[in-house]
């Protein structure tokens, strides 16, 4: 359920964005990640799960529930190319910070989490942006009450 919320959030990424102008055509958002020489359409998010999720008992709530915080890691890997007017690195910028702020607008992606927290990306490890690409991890925090033993 979050990852579709997250697909969701991240399709009404279109019109005037947050720089003044807009994408060349609306992002293609995904829950199926390709390689970036495998994808023709531009931008492109592909949105998966990210290793290191964890439930955490927080307190338990009767000798049969306890209340756990699910800290749930998504991935969102995000594709680019330049054009005449503007470089791949610009439009790159601009792709990731559209998704870090459409989706910390969206804290609570329509009430299925508490919150979302960005990690440190993986562009700036200078592997990924000279292709037109970054990784970006974020924890969606959620409260579940389940049963324990």
């Amino acid at each position: 359920q979050i990852l579709d919320k997250v697909v969701l959030k991240l399709q009404g990424m279109t019109g005037v964005r947050p720089w003044g102008g807009s994408y060349p055509m609306n992002p293609v958002v995904t829950r199926k990640w390709l390689p970036i020489l495998e994808t023709n359409d531009w931008p492109f998010l592909a949105v998966s799960a990210a290793s290191g999720s964890r439930l955490d008992l927080e307190a338990s709530a009767s000798g049969t529930q306890g209340f756990f915080t699910h800290r749930f890691r998504v991935l969102v890997y995000g594709y680019i190319r330049g054009d005449d007017a503007t470089s791949a690195s610009r439009w790159l910028q601009r792709l990731q910070d559209d998704v870090l702020g459409t989706l910390l607008q969206n804290q609570t992606l329509d009430g299925v989490c508490r919150e979302i927290e960005p990690e440190e990306d993986e562009t700036d490890d200078g592997t990924l942006e000279p292709l037109g690409a970054f990784a970006q991890t974020f924890t969606v925090l959620a409260d579940e009450l389940r049963a324990v033993q």
